[in-house]
């Protein structure tokens, strides 16, 4: 989980109020924790990509990520 917390961490300090579109792809449980971990949830399991699904996640205030 640590190394999930430096990949969230970095994409934060680099593309936060950027105004950029990004396409990130995940997979499984890492995938869903990244998600709910972009959005400021706790990565408890309640996301699940069984599959590929896509999910679209908005900046609201720089660095915190919303999903749609």
């Amino acid at each position: 989980m640590r190394g999930l917390r430096d990949v969230v961490s970095n994409v934060r300090s680099r593309h936060a109020g950027s105004g950029k579109t990004m396409l990130i792809v995940g997979h499984s449980m890492s995938g869903a924790r990244f998600i709910q971990m972009l959005a400021n949830q706790i990565p408890d399991g309640r996301v699940q990509l069984i599959n590929a699904k896509p999910i679209d996640l908005i900046e609201g205030d720089p660095g915190v990520f919303l999903r749609e």
